[in-house]
């Protein structure tokens, strides 16, 4: 009945929570389960498979976990002195090019807001974990599920933009695959199933939300922006990612695994209809934005029995993890101009058992998908280098068997600058343009001569700093 009970509830969850989407805090931080959280593709031992490899479940216990997870970020964006002679006047306002103005209006850069020399981002979320092994069919159909929900903020979207618009805002950078994306709620629904002794398969869904809002609005003023009179309608569509894997163990003491994870974020679309009172025809605003973009990926992994004497045994695993960052698509639902680069991440991890307690040991690199931005464009990210570990004991509780466990691990951000080069594929603008006239005397402005830009990324910056990630967990055999 308790087995039943789990299932229903884990299932009532992610059809009435908020679907889930391919989860950047899962990604970076490994799954609900107290060991290798860092190679959970071939090491899981918990409901952590669901997510990243559902073949695994048919030789998991069944199994109840619920646990508190907190993660820190430490880190920095240090931005480089501006030059000499690249702050755009008060004549911008003046300006036109082939007698119009231009299209691209910077402001005057001392009515930014201020340009920070360093930004420093100091975070602690806690996250709680939920999970669940059960089997339906014996071992031949096993059902997984995951949850990691955020305990202080349920979900936020923070957008900025990544080259020189961003001085209408903060004039400061961002981390791009950090922030807002590490303050999600993530759920995963899988079934894994053994076909033979020496093969398993798995597959599942990530589920991710697509938003529709659309407005209507009327103003009877066009200078009186506070009176305002506005019909809404707001859409709200589940998409669907598949991830697959299967599982070969020619022997008892080893295993080959191999998988695939569709993409998937979700994306907030803005349909706006303005109808001024002074004209007839509706002015019509459209816009996206996009949070939790993780791209398709392929994994292949393999662990093994390297010692065993009595209930004593050292298993060792590895996994490489490639992924498709070449379709990102940014806060704004836009492409980067300098595409991005696929990747493979490498990790290794151990695990000691010796009856009823277990160690284990990860380390794990993870290279940035950011090419360097030279360019326009200022995307923050860093190479990651991230170890691991974790301990698990069974307990007695008033005669209930419990297993409790705690892990945690650190990550390096590798320090890396960034110098813009005015050669670049895609260089920094000049927004006063040397051709610029007066827009009343058609004369030629000084003002516009050489480089001038309110690019918050110039004429550089570095950037580093480190993750911190912590929990405790608490499981019980079904």
């Amino acid at each position: 009945m308790l087995t039943r009970f789990l299932t229903l509830l884990c299932v009532f969850c992610s059809l009435f929570g908020s679907p889930a989407l391919a989860s950047p805090t899962i990604e970076f931080f490994g799954g609900a389960s107290a060991m290798n959280t860092l190679t959970p593709r071939i090491l899981s031992t918990g409901p952590d498979a669901a997510y990243f490899n559902a073949s695994l479940l048919p030789r998991l216990d069944p199994q109840f976990t619920i646990g508190l997870f907190l993660f820190s970020e430490q880190s920095n964006i240090q931005l480089m002195e501006r030059p000499a002679g690249v702050d755009i006047s008060t004549a911008i306002y003046e300006a036109a090019v082939d007698g119009k103005t231009p299209k691209h209006r910077p402001l005057p850069t001392d009515q930014l807001a201020a340009r920070p020399s360093l930004n420093e981002v100091s975070t602690a979320e806690p996250f709680i974990d939920l999970g669940l092994v059960t089997r339906m069919i014996d071992d031949k159909l096993v059902f997984g599920f995951l949850a990691r929900i955020p305990a202080a903020q349920f979900q936020s979207l923070d957008s900025f933009f990544a080259d020189e618009r961003e001085q209408y805002f903060s004039n400061t950078l961002h981390p791009a695959l950090r922030g807002d994306r590490l303050r999600m709620i993530s759920l995963a629904l899988s079934l894994g199933g053994k076909v033979t002794d020496w093969l398993s398969l798995g597959a599942g869904l990530s589920l991710s939300l697509n938003t529709t809002a659309k407005s209507k609005v009327f103003l009877p003023d066009a200078t009186d922006q506070e009176r305002v009179i506005v019909n809404s309608s707001l859409e709200v569509n589940a998409d669907m990612a598949p991830h697959v894997s299967l599982l070969l163990t020619p022997a008892e003491t080893w295993s080959f695994t191999l998988g695939f994870k569709g993409a998937s974020g979700q994306d907030v679309d803005t349909q706006n209809e303005l109808l001024f009172w002074s004209f007839g025809e509706p002015r019509n605003q459209q816009f996206t934005l996009s949070t939790g973009y993780q791209p398709s990926s392929i994994f292949i992994g393999a662990d093994l029995i390297a010692w065993q004497c009595g209930d004593e045994s050292v298993r060792v695993g590895a996994e490489a993890v490639w992924e498709h960052w070449a379709s990102y698509k940014n806060r704004h639902g836009e492409n980067p101009l300098d595409t991005w680069r696929d990747t493979v991440a490498v990790a290794l991890g151990t695990r000691y058992s010796s009856g009823r307690m277990h160690f284990s040991a990860d380390a794990r690199y993870q290279p940035s998908p950011v090419p360097d931005q030279r360019g326009r464009e200022n995307y923050v990210d860093n190479d990651r280098i991230a170890i691991g570990t974790g301990f698990e004991a069974e307990l007695n509780v008033f005669g209930v068997k419990l297993y409790g466990g705690v892990h945690m691990q650190g990550q390096v951000l590798v320090p890396r600058e960034t110098i813009k080069d005015l050669n670049a594929p895609n260089p920094v603008i000049d927004e006063f343009p040397d051709n610029a006239r007066n827009l009343f005397t058609d004369e030629p402005m000084e003002d516009g001569k050489g480089l001038q830009t309110n690019n918050p990324g110039y004429p550089g910056f570095t950037s580093g700093g480190f993750l911190f990630g912590a929990g405790v967990t608490l499981r019980t055999p079904l």
